[in-house]
């Protein structure tokens, strides 16, 4: 038996644009590097869920590993600028929803480098 609860959605992307738009216009401590500013769009949501497709792709490029932490971080950034436009809202709420929907649980297990990270 399913309820109710099992079937709602709380997280979005509507949801999570609105609030990374939120936590990019917060202050920051003294010397924090701000966030990039980011350019007015219309279309945030749609390109979000474009990106989940690229970012599970991503994840399933994962599973083969990497051969260490910097080459890692080399093909999210390239997954950002090219995938997302270089729009970093847009990665963060494709990005979050997978999370909250479990796409991304195998991360979990992709090999870095000699360092396997542990379930």
């Amino acid at each position: 038996m399913t309820s109710d609860r099992d079937t709602l959605e709380f997280v979005t992307i509507e949801g999570l644009l609105a609030y990374g738009e939120i936590l990019a216009s917060l202050n920051r401590a003294e010397g924090a590097p701000a966030p990039p500013i980011l350019p007015p769009s219309t279309d945030r949501g749609q390109q979000a869920h474009e990106a989940m497709r690229l970012i599970q792709a991503f994840v399933q490029r994962a599973q083969t590993g990497f051969p260490d932490a910097q080459a890692y971080a080399a093909a999210r950034r390239a997954l950002i600028q090219h995938g997302c436009e270089g729009d970093e809202l847009v990665f963060y709420a494709g990005w979050n929803k997978l999370l909250a929907e479990g796409g991304l649980t195998t991360l979990y297990r992709a090999p870095i480098g000699a360092v396997q990270k542990r379930p």
